[in-house]
């Protein structure tokens, strides 16, 4: 709920800035998102419920699947603004990107890893291969930062595999058991 309230907030802050703008037609915005979850969420009401245009804009929201893509993408002029991973924004700040944080949706990481049913403690990760969406990306650091702290960096593969639904999908059709989404 509160994930829903904060992307509602997200979306009126953008409403407001573009309220100056109402009596004019409407402008065009596009906006990337990089989940189908509830972060997303207030971006779909906000379309869905008209507000966007009660406010001036014309706003196309476009899935993305991966956060740092979609800093990419809002990089080179494809998107006017994007709900990515802060970590993505971060990066691309720290390596000179003319990007302005306005708000995080959440105050801390949201993340769940999710291994074979055979898997109990985490020192049966050894020798396994974790899938991430993408590298760069909240679920590679925090992968990263977990096996560091757990003594496995090095001990277990880190592969690339795509977004959330990507990863869904692999995870489904995979048959090597040293796989785990």
């Amino acid at each position: 709920m509160k994930q829903s309230m904060r992307s509602l907030i997200l979306c009126l802050t953008l409403l407001f800035f573009a309220s100056v703008g109402m009596a004019a037609e409407l402008k065009k915005v596009v906006f990337g998102y990089s989940t189908i979850g509830a972060m997303a969420a207030g971006a779909w009401m906000a379309k869905e419920i008209g507000a966007f245009e009660k406010y001036g804009i014309n706003a196309d929201l476009i899935f993305i699947s991966s956060g740092p893509v979609a800093v990419q993408a809002l990089i080179g002029g494809d998107l006017h603004g994007a709900l990515a991973a802060t970590n993505a924004v971060i990066s691309a700040v720290m390596a000179g990107a003319p990007l302005v944080s306005v708000m995080s949706l959440v105050n801390r990481p949201y993340f769940r890893l999710w291994v074979q049913p055979g898997i109990t403690r985490t020192e049966e990760l050894r020798g396994k291969t974790l899938g991430v969406s993408r590298f760069g990306s909240v679920t590679d650091n925090l992968t990263r930062i977990l096996l560091r702290k757990q003594g496995l960096e090095g001990a277990v593969n880190v592969r690339q595999m795509g977004g959330t639904a990507e990863m869904s999908v692999a995870s489904q059709s995979t048959h090597d058991p040293r796989f785990i989404p």
